[in-house]
């Protein structure tokens, strides 16, 4: 009894079978490996992130080109249809009838692309809020702690 109240003094902890040095070791490796595989899962859910952000960002920019598009679109439309309605029907050329067909086959086709568009832009949307508020809640966006030590006051 004796002994334990020495050792008690001399290392300042109460020698048990779970704070020996071997125990130490193991949860310290533990306690490691739990670290790892958390940086791990956030370097993971940085780089959906990130995934996610540049996609959106791809579609929201090819949607904007595409409403572009659409108006130059509706414009020649518009020019035709009223050079059409000056014109007797029958002298309406060929080329005229081509590219009317043509940009109505173009606008239709714009709008599905940007339909399908939307609907990824919502989902993205939705994927990123769940990101931010569940998995990276509380996470810096990126990490911004160096890779080496920096040189500092209590560094040598």
């Amino acid at each position: 009894m004796v002994k334990k109240f020495e050792e008690i003094e001399h290392s300042g902890t109460v020698p048990n079978r779970w704070n020996s040095l071997g125990a130490q070791k193991t949860k310290s490796a533990a306690r490691r490996e739990a670290t790892r595989k958390k940086a791990a899962a956030v370097e993971t859910n940085r780089s959906t992130l990130a995934t996610n952000e540049e996609e959106l960002k791809n579609l929201s920019e090819r949607r904007r080109q595409s409403l572009d598009r659409k108006h130059a679109i509706d414009s020649r439309l518009d020019e035709i249809t009223a050079e059409m309605n000056q014109r007797n029907p029958h002298e309406h050329s060929e080329r005229l009838r081509d590219e009317l067909a043509q940009l109505r086959d173009e606008h239709k086709g714009g709008v599905e692309g940007r339909k399908l568009w939307n609907e990824r832009i919502k989902e993205l949307k939705v994927m990123i809020r769940e990101l931010k508020s569940n998995e990276l809640a509380g996470v810096r966006g990126r990490d911004s702690r160096p890779s080496t030590p920096r040189k500092g006051k209590f560094l040598v």
